[in-house]
């Protein structure tokens, strides 16, 4: 089984597409999204169809996407005083919250919404066709050689 590897997706389907089509030579058996799916790009209801569409498809919640599920995002300042001293700052956590609330309706009116709360905070798996390895006798855990090709744009 191929595992297919990708991240940081940010809503662009243009190049999801492009590194889909690059890996369908090879086959994957099973896929991984690795968090922040959807948010600052153009298509994210169209990134999060194609990717609940892949085969054995595993997502982790990353924390732009967990803004969007929430309507949280991180502090920009600690104190008043230190926004007043940093407009730029505040004008880009203002566009920031614009581009959350535009992603949730998006999301939200194409049913989507839902598929954000799905993803964990961790994925794991054991990978068929790795060799067991030891790695010394001073660390007993065994070490496993696996082959991982990896996409991305």
């Amino acid at each position: 089984m191929r595992l297919g590897i990708v991240a940081d997706i940010h809503g662009n389907d243009v190049a999801l597409r492009a590194v889909l089509e690059d890996s369908a030579a090879l086959h994957v058996g099973q896929w991984w999204a690795l968090g922040d799916l959807v948010l600052f790009g153009p298509r994210p209801a169209e990134v999060l169809e194609l990717l609940l569409g892949l085969p054995g498809i595993r997502m982790l919640r990353g924390n732009t996407d967990r803004y969007v599920l929430t309507g949280e995002q991180p502090a920009p300042h600690a104190t008043a005083i230190d926004a007043a001293a940093s407009v730029d700052l505040v004008e880009r956590y203002g566009a920031m919250a614009a581009g959350i609330g535009w992603t949730r309706g998006v999301l939200d009116q194409a049913g989507l919404l839902g598929n954000l709360a799905s993803p964990t905070s961790s994925l794991g798996c054991c990978l068929p066709g790795a060799t067991p390895m030891s790695s010394s006798a001073a660390t007993p855990m065994p070490l496993l050689i696996v082959s991982l090709t990896a996409f991305g744009h």
